[in-house]
C-alpha cells in the first residue's frame, strides 16, 4: 500500500485507508505489535491514511473467540493510541465464526461489510 500511494494520489484519489489482514500463527507478533509496525511501515513512507482497516475473515483464526475479541480488542486500541481510525472489514459469516453475533465491543467503528452476489461488474 505505501508505495502506490503516491500514484493514488496523483491519480486524484481522494481517500486513501489503509488495511491489515493479522497473522495469528503462534510465530507472529502479538496484535498491537502487528498494527504499530504496520502504521510505522505507513509512515516511514510519509504516507496518510484515513483509516486502518482490520481484516475479520476466517482464515487462521482460532476457534477461541474470547480470544479472538481480546486480539481485536488490542489492535483497535494500539491503533487509537497512534492517532489512527480504525473500521472492521468482514461479515456475517466471518463474525459469527471469530468473535460471536453478540460481540459488540466493536460496534461503534466503521463496518466494511463484504458481501459478494457471484456477478462480476466493473
Amino acid at each position: 500500500m505505501c508505495c502506490k500511494k503516491h500514484i493514488i494520489v496523483l491519480a486524484g484519489i481522494k481517500y486513501v485507508d489503509g488495511y491489515i489482514f493479522p497473522c495469528l500463527r503462534k510465530t507472529c507478533a502479538s496484535a498491537a505489535n502487528q498494527v504499530q509496525e504496520t502504521i510505522e511501515k505507513i509512515r516511514e513512507k510519509r504516507a496518510r491514511i484515513g483509516m486502518l482497516w482490520l481484516d475479520v475473515e476466517r482464515f487462521n483464526w482460532p476457534k477461541d473467540k474470547e480470544y479472538n475479541q481480546r486480539f481485536i480488542r488490542n489492535m483497535t486500541k494500539k491503533a487509537k493510541s497512534m492517532g489512527i481510525k480504525v473500521g472492521v472489514y468482514t461479515n456475517y459469516y466471518n463474525w459469527q465464526e471469530i468473535v460471536g453475533l453478540n460481540w459488540e465491543k466493536m460496534r461503534k467503528y466503521p463496518l466494511w461489510w463484504a458481501y459478494y452476489d457471484g456477478r462480476q461488474v466493473h
